[in-house]
């Protein structure tokens, strides 16, 4: 039925539709049982989304990575980037000039860089190290050498260069080689990182402005006394300024005197100012021991730094010998006595043995060995030996062929010894006395094959005198004085004072550098009463320690002129644990000093100060123990 048709069925009358309409059944609807969910999801529907998701942007953002490397490698092959090592790499420094140096003339270095780099170099900062030697061209020279200088370059820009100019003075000894460095440091633009570059240089110092030798005679004998030449002479248009020269003296080389003296020990004198072709000549005396080694001399000249000891080094110069025993020679050998060294003390007594040998290829007749004794501290009286005779018109004792039958035949390597012995004079009074032994051996008949030739020994002992130097702390209850004060025996609860005296006293030599130090127990007083008043002597409340600094102690003190002294007051309050006690006052008291003469430490230790006033004639022996 076409929609027409229906429409004019429903416009007329009378029109019945039940019978083409039929109600449908319909049924109840049954709802789907949907499984409970869980906390844990189990939708592999989901996860399966979410894994393809991942993968996805993973897969972006890898490749994006891939193309940031392979952007950058490819600029920095293609040149247009250089970062890191790179950078230092295509940086050139170079160091030109004074290859080889004269020492005490100017030398010239140039330093040149170039940044090959495509980026610019930031706050660039180039610095020039010297060699040690290196003295600056203006003003004075200095003891630690010219520092390093340092100059700022900002910023040199991509395929920049420049050049940098650095002199200076330079010394050394003839054939070293000097050494510096030079560093650059710069940043590269658009890094934080900052690099260095290093580069290092030499020069070699062909000849010298101001020379320095050493000379010594053609043949040094063991034993015997020998001058070493020290010369220093300048080649210089301009003058050098204060000059130091300095020693090292080979092991076989023992050191008696020098003109001029030396300021510091033995080996430093001051040259003082060099004018232009100057000379400076030092002669040093010494006794040539015997030794198989080759010795060597060392002499520089410099400047030298008193307080501190360091030495800057111009110029140096080593002498190389060797020492030729004597034909017939004598030694020293001390067996007792000596204190150190060449050095001896007034009251000492020595057992020497003179050794002689006989180093000629052919026997000697009538040998004679004899040892004299030089010096006011030599007291003749007592010089013993058993086979020698002491001749008192020379000082001397001899061992003679008529008395020593061994003398009268000296057979080739043949050796032997005599022993003697003596003491130095023990009050002393006076300063810088030696003791100067002198031994030879002797032939009256100089053997065949030998005409013209020297074959006698000689050897020399010398001992410097070192001072006896006596110190002590005595304490008194009784004492001209002061008057003390308190009980004594000592009470408890009551206080006792006391006065406390130390003394130093001196034969000979200046003493130097005096000191003296002690402390006091918690339990006494410092009274602050010293004798006299400001003798020289503090007492720190902290510590509890006395100082005494009574200044150089001269030759003769207590003995031509009074002792040194100083005596100061303390008081003492005994407590009940120390009933029935001697109590320490004051502790042990120590002295130290330096013997100018000899430059030997002195230290004495003095017993501590008790209750029990040993040094007090007025005090009885009941007088030290505390009472209640």
């Amino acid at each position: 039925m076409g929609l027409d048709d229906l429409k004019k069925k429903l416009s007329r009358e009378g029109q019945d539709f039940s019978g083409r309409y039929e109600r449908p059944e319909l049924r109840r609807h049954v709802e789907k049982q949907v499984p409970r969910r869980e906390w844990r999801r189990d939708d592999r529907s989901d996860d399966s989304s979410f894994m393809w998701r991942r993968i996805f942007w993973w897969g972006v953002g890898g490749g994006l990575l891939v193309i940031a490397l392979v952007s950058v490698v490819v600029l920095i092959f293609s040149g247009g980037i250089r970062i890191g090592s790179n950078a230092n790499t295509l940086l050139d420094l170079t160091v030109e000039g004074s290859e080889e140096i004269v020492a005490g003339d100017k030398a010239v270095w140039k330093v040149a860089y170039h940044n090959n780099n495509t980026v610019a170099l930031l706050d660039t900062v180039i610095t020039f190290e010297f060699p040690p030697t290196a003295q600056s061209l203006i003003g004075d020279f200095s003891t630690v050498g010219l520092p390093r200088q340092q100059l700022s370059l900002g910023t040199i820009a991509p395929g920049g260069k420049g050049e940098e100019m650095f002199s200076a003075i330079l010394f050394g000894a003839e054939g070293d080689t000097q050494s510096g460095k030079v560093f650059l440091e710069y940043r590269p633009e658009g890094s934080s990182v900052r690099l260095s570059k290093e580069v290092a240089f030499s020069s070699l110092v062909t000849s010298s402005l101001l020379g320095i030798s050493v000379e010594t005679p053609e043949q040094l004998k063991s034993s015997q006394e020998a001058e070493m030449l020290v010369r220093i002479v300048s080649s210089a248009k301009t003058p050098y300024r204060g000059l130091w020269a300095d020693v090292e003296y080979p092991e076989a080389f023992e050191y008696i005197s020098a003109d001029p003296r030396p300021v510091r020990g033995d080996h430093i004198w001051s040259v003082g100012d060099l004018p232009p072709d100057g000379e400076f000549t030092v002669k040093i005396k010494g006794k040539i021991r015997e030794t198989v080694a080759v010795q060597n001399a060392r002499a520089k000249v410099g400047l030298y730094d008193r307080t501190t000891g360091n030495f800057a080094l111009f110029s140096s110069t080593t002498k190389s010998f060797e020492i030729a025993p004597a034909f017939l020679a004598v030694s020293f050998e001390t067996i007792q006595g000596q204190l150190e060294p060449g050095v001896a003390t007034a009251g000492d007594s020595f057992i020497v043995n003179v050794r002689w040998r006989n180093n000629l290829s052919v026997p000697v007749t009538n040998a004679t060995v004899d040892v004299r004794f030089e010096g006011e501290a030599v007291d003749l009286r007592t010089i013993k030996s058993e086979r020698g005779e002491f001749n008192p018109a020379q000082n001397a004792l001899v061992w003679v062929p008529g008395r020593i039958p061994e003398l009268l035949v000296v057979e080739p390597e043949e050796e032997g010894a005599f022993g003697f012995e003596f003491r130095t004079k023990k009050d002393l009074v006076g300063k810088n006395f030696t003791v100067r032994l002198t031994s030879s051996m002797r032939a009256p008949e100089v053997p065949e094959g030998y005409a013209g030739v020297d074959i006698n020994g000689l050897a020399t002992e010398e001992f410097k005198v070192a001072s006896r130097v006596a110190f002590s702390q005595k304490g008194f209850y009784t004492d001209s004085r002061i008057r003390n004060s308190g009980p004594l025996p000592p009470r408890v609860g009551e206080e006792t004072t006391y006065l406390v005296v130390w003394s130093v006293t001196n034969t000979a030599n200046d003493i130097t550098g005096a000191v003296a130090h002690a402390t006091l127990p918690s339990y006494i007083r410092w009274m602050n009463v010293v004798i006299p008043a400001g003798g020289g002597i503090t007492f720190d409340p902290v510590t509890r320690e006395l100082t005494w600094s009574p200044g150089a102690i001269s030759p003769g003190v207590g003995y031509s002129t009074r002792a040194k002294e100083v005596a100061f007051q303390i008081g003492f309050t005994p407590s009940v644990p120390q009933v029935g006690t001697m109590p320490q006052l004051v502790s042990e008291a120590t002295f130290e000093g330096v013997d100018a003469f000899t430059g030997r430490k002195v230290a004495i230790t003095s017993r501590e100060f008790t209750t029990s006033l040993d040094d007090d004639p007025a005090a009885l022996q009941k007088d030290g123990n505390v009472r209640e």
